[in-house]
């Protein structure tokens, strides 16, 4: 009455030759060579079917008939993305204008400490020097002339920071009053021929 549960049989394997790997590599190997055999002459057989019966195996061109239109294809939707290009820069770029705005106002604030710092300097200068000392020694020549090669190097470099700034501040005046004037006049003063002679190159 015990009965089994019933096992389900195993289906034998074509290509497996025995319990052997190598009898199972040379039985696959013999039926790839013997089906590459027969492709080869069947191909060989309808090729000379072919050329006997005069048929060729090519395809024969499909004629055009002149009664019928070609119907256009309809042109596909464009899939439009979610996010545009300038939504996901536009952060970026904000973000990079707010960055030089701070760096800006950080330097502007160290440049008017600065002047106000020469301000001080220039006080403190003109103290040491009227202050002659009593007893005039070797070490107040060395202080006093290291004062001046130290005053001569800042001074050149003044002299070099005034220069540009001055052409600086001349180049914004400049560009204030081209736009200026071309808000007042408009285009009557922009594409005049003074003005286009004015500002070509060479």
């Amino acid at each position: 009455m015990n009965q089994q549960p019933q096992q389900p049989k195993k289906r034998p394997n074509p290509y497996v030759v025995g319990d052997n790997v190598l009898e199972t590599v040379r039985s696959i190997g013999g039926n790839v060579r013997k089906a590459a055999q027969d492709s080869a002459t069947q191909i060989a057989t309808d090729a000379l079917q072919d050329i006997i019966n005069g048929s060729s195996p090519q395809r024969q061109p499909q004629e055009k008939h002149y009664g019928q239109e070609n119907v256009p294809m309809e042109p596909r939707e464009r899939i439009q993305p979610r996010v545009s290009n300038k939504e996901l820069i536009q952060p970026l770029i904000q973000k990079d204008i707010a960055e030089t705005k701070q760096k800006l106002e950080a330097i502007r604030q160290e440049l008017q400490a600065l002047s106000k710092s020469i301000r001080g300097l220039q006080q403190e200068i003109q103290t040491a020097v009227m202050d002659m000392p009593v007893e005039p020694g070797i070490y107040h020549l060395n202080f006093f002339e290291q004062l001046k090669t130290l005053l001569k190097g800042i001074r050149e470099r003044v002299d070099d920071s005034r220069v540009w700034l001055s052409a600086w501040n001349a180049n914004v005046k400049k560009k204030r009053g081209y736009w200026g004037m071309y808000k007042k006049h408009g285009t009557s003063f922009g594409l005049s021929n003074e003005r286009t002679l004015a500002t070509q190159a060479g």
